[in-house]
């Protein structure tokens, strides 16, 4: 059911002066303009304003959205976050817990290879990821390759091939395209080949994106802030919205106050 003063939107458009657009970015058969819609009806009840939800084709056409002021409240995955806090000032809102996940990355090679380091500098095969705005399937594993080879970044970017999914970052590791590549944990533990290959690395659980707001409506998001801390009420409702659109906060439990140092490594790659 869709709220008095909450506009759903998949499309993008001019944003009248008096409203507040909140904005999030398509992921393939889930509504996430539907998903974020507690979220936005709370901003609405707060501020007594009309709030607009839009969402964009991809995490950096969010973020470049927000860096242009055409953005107030993002709902953006730790990739699109971290482009946004390398370009743009921004005020953390909120964002899911994360203590019970299992959402995480696996940096995978064949099977005869057991140093991560040796194997990066001695393959003439590209490096298989996701896509750029990948968090489990390019950014995280990313981070921490660049942090093992950190004088050789600008060359390992140059061996980045994006495989557009996880599964076939998987199918080229198994066909031999690849000989290391990044993806989901999940995706490589439930593949029936996981055995005819080696898991190199597997990071710690990978922090959320937090949901950010721009400083024109920072005393609003401030005041949402607190409501969502200390209402259990809406706050149950909000985070029931956020995991129909994201999988990955499924065993989230509560919604917490983000904290800049989460995210600072990955910051630092944009």
């Amino acid at each position: 059911m869709v709220l008095a003063l909450v506009l759903l939107s998949v499309s993008v458009g001019a944003r009248a002066s008096d409203e507040i657009v909140i904005a999030t970015y398509h992921y393939e058969y889930i509504d996430r303009a539907e998903s974020v819609a507690p979220l936005a009806q709370s901003l609405s009840d707060l501020a007594n304003a009309k709030v607009n939800v839009q969402v964009f084709n991809s995490p950096t056409d969010l973020a470049t959205a927000f860096v242009n002021d055409k953005v107030d409240v993002a709902v953006p995955n730790l990739a699109g976050f971290a482009k946004i806090a390398a370009s743009s000032s921004y005020v953390l809102l909120i964002v899911p817990d994360n203590r019970k996940t299992s959402y995480t990355s696996s940096i995978v090679a064949g099977k005869k290879n057991t140093s991560l380091v040796t194997t990066l500098k001695s393959t003439s095969k590209p490096v298989g990821m996701v896509w750029p705005d990948s968090s489990s399937g390019g950014l995280v594993g990313l981070a921490k390759i660049l942090q093992l080879l950190p004088g050789e970044s600008h060359y390992l970017k140059k061996k980045i091939e994006y495989l557009g999914s996880h599964q076939n970052v998987m199918d080229a590791l198994l066909s031999g395209r690849v000989e290391v590549g990044v993806l989901a944990t999940q995706v490589y533990e439930s593949s029936a080949g996981k055995n005819s290959l080696s898991e190199l690395w597997r990071s710690p659980p990978i922090p959320y994106g937090p949901i950010v707001c721009n400083q024109r409506v920072e005393q609003i998001c401030l005041k949402l802030q607190a409501q969502l801390v200390s209402n259990t009420s809406i706050a149950n409702e909000v985070l029931n919205g956020l995991k129909l659109g994201w999988k990955e906060f499924e065993n989230s439990t509560q919604l917490i106050i983000p904290k800049n140092e989460h995210y600072g490594q990955f910051i630092t790659l944009h």
